[in-house]
């Protein structure tokens, strides 16, 4: 039997949905969803789902905060994107 490493495996979907922002160097395990609105920080290694407009970074990849509440933003609204922008800029 071949060694684990060697072994042909199933390939597992990574699934972005829409508006999500990866940093550079950002790393996506297979199997991850990366829900509509994430931001990946650089350089981040994402090993579990996220919910929408989720913001996170580190290694492993973990949530800094989150964004409005489901349902609060429509596509093309610039002002509610806006207010998204300003909220994930806040510190703590």
């Amino acid at each position: 039997m071949p060694p684990v490493f060697a072994r042909p495996g199933i390939p597992k979907a990574i699934v972005i949905e829409d508006d999500v922002w990866i940093g550079a160097g950002a790393v996506i395990m297979p199997g991850v969803t990366l829900r509509r609105g994430t931001v990946v920080g650089a350089n981040a290694v994402v090993t579990k789902d996220t919910e929408e407009y989720w913001v996170v970074a580190g290694v492993p990849a973990r949530k800094i905060r989150s964004g409005p509440e489901r349902g609060t933003l429509r596509s093309g609204d610039s002002e509610a994107a806006g207010n998204v922008a300003r909220h994930c800029a806040r510190g703590p």
